[in-house]
């Protein structure tokens, strides 16, 4: 986000708190586009970017009224971003850790015995 698009995107959230629903959706736009940016610069093209996008325009309109317009907007947001990827992060890794590969389950599976199920 360029200094001039932080001006703006801080000048539109303050607008939507106020209950500027077309500068609202302008800014989750414009904050959606950034997020992919942020998170694709720092992931890579994984099919997963936009849950992180999603979960972290669902957290700024949770918390939108936490915004001050008098601070900068870059950080405010890129600090969510950054947590809501950190978060999809540590799910995916615990995903991992659990996950088996299929050869290995067969591979522990005790071998068929000859005879066994052969009636169906």
């Amino acid at each position: 986000m360029t200094p001039e698009q932080e001006l703006h995107a801080g000048a539109l959230m303050a607008r939507a708190q106020g209950g500027d629903q077309p500068a609202y959706d302008e800014l989750l736009r414009l904050l959606a586009r950034d997020a992919r940016g942020f998170v694709g610069r720092r992931v890579g093209a994984v099919d997963w970017v936009e849950d992180v996008v999603q979960e972290a325009l669902i957290t700024v309109h949770r918390v939108r009224h936490t915004y001050d317009p008098r601070r900068p907007f870059g950080p405010w947001f890129y600090s969510i971003v950054h947590s809501r990827l950190i978060d999809v992060l540590r799910s995916k890794r615990r995903l991992g850790a659990r996950e088996v590969l299929d050869e290995a389950v067969l591979a522990a599976q005790p071998a068929p015995r000859p005879g066994v199920g052969d009636a169906d």
